[in-house]
């Protein structure tokens, strides 16, 4: 039986600057035969929601399957604000409805990637949903320090992380294990190349999206390193969508993870945010139960194997 997952996206590969590493993520789900994908729900983060909807279904032209059903598309959060605004979102409503429907006979994995507003408005106004999800697998955050993800709305993080529901984190720890280099571009094109000699007009299409979305972030990522030759990108996402496929390349412990909001503010790369820090601390656990949950933060990853992992599935 296939694995049911939810993505929760704030996909803006092709952008100037932007990284592309959602765009891996989620084209390792659709790729892989053993993962259904039911759904991806749009979020801002990476670019704006406008430009999450229209990257959306640029990427299901590319990589829909006849073999599977295509993804449903869902639009939520376009600002931190909503959650503050606690606002009612058509897109999340109408989500709720979806993963009622889907898990009804087998429990669906829910995999945020992006901003966790989303995930908080649709816990707040439709909690119900819950029991039909088996896992919430979270690509976000860093013990004892900064990370994007959690701080583009860090109090939706609190609240998702008070759900009593299993929860696995991906967070910098296993995220920033290893890079994309040269020598993993160049295995993908490969496979362009592979497909191009063998006329298969369907895979040739999708390598070639891929590798043109691939390209421009990772010169600019050997351009900001030194030596550039051993420059190259974090695949922060596709962790999320490894732990899916193969949980045996990580290794975990179960901690309860609390984020507080101090008074100083630091600069993040688009805005103020609080400085985050994931406060691991077993005495303090007892007074902190009504807003702590236990999470299972994964805190190492067989770098070489994900990697061929995720070149495998990209290329499948």
């Amino acid at each position: 039986m296939r694995k049911k997952i939810i993505i929760d996206t704030d996909l803006a590969t092709g952008e100037f600057a932007r990284d592309v590493d959602d765009d891996l993520a989620n084209i390792m789900a659709v790729n892989y035969p053993e993962i259904e994908v039911l759904a991806l729900s749009a979020v801002f983060g990476n670019t704006s929601l406008s430009k999450v909807k229209n990257n959306l279904k640029e990427l299901l032209n590319i990589f829909g399957s006849p073999d599977k059903k295509k993804p449903k598309l869902f639009f939520g959060a376009s600002s931190a604000e909503q959650w503050t605004q606690k606002a009612k979102i058509k897109g999340l409503s109408q989500l709720a409805s979806f993963i009622k429907d889907q898990g009804f006979d087998q429990k669906i994995i829910l995999v945020p990637i992006g901003p966790l507003t989303n995930i908080a408005l649709l816990f707040y106004y439709y909690p119900g949903v819950k029991k039909y999800i088996e896992e919430l697998i979270i690509m976000g955050g860093k013990m004892n320090g900064w990370e994007f993800n959690f701080a583009c709305d860090p109090k939706s993080v609190n609240f998702v992380l008070q759900q009593q529901i299993k929860t696995t984190i991906c967070g910098l720890e296993v995220c920033q294990a290893q890079k994309f280099k040269d020598e993993h571009y160049i295995t993908l094109n490969s496979e362009l190349q592979e497909a191009i000699k063998k006329s298969d007009l369907s895979k040739g299409k999708k390598m070639a999206f891929l590798i043109k979305k691939i390209r421009g972030w990772l010169i600019l990522n050997r351009i900001s390193s030194f030596p550039p030759q051993k420059g190259g990108f974090f695949p922060f996402d596709p962790t999320a969508i490894a732990y899916i496929i193969n949980p045996d390349l990580f290794k975990g412990i179960n901690v309860p993870a609390h984020i507080p909001f101090p008074k100083k503010r630091i600069f993040s790369n688009f805005r103020f945010n609080p400085l985050l820090k994931t406060r691991i601390n077993q005495e303090n656990w007892g007074k902190n139960q009504d807003r702590n949950s236990w999470v299972n933060w994964l805190l190492h990853i067989k770098s070489e194997e994900f990697m061929e992992l995720m070149l495998d599935t990209l290329a499948f």
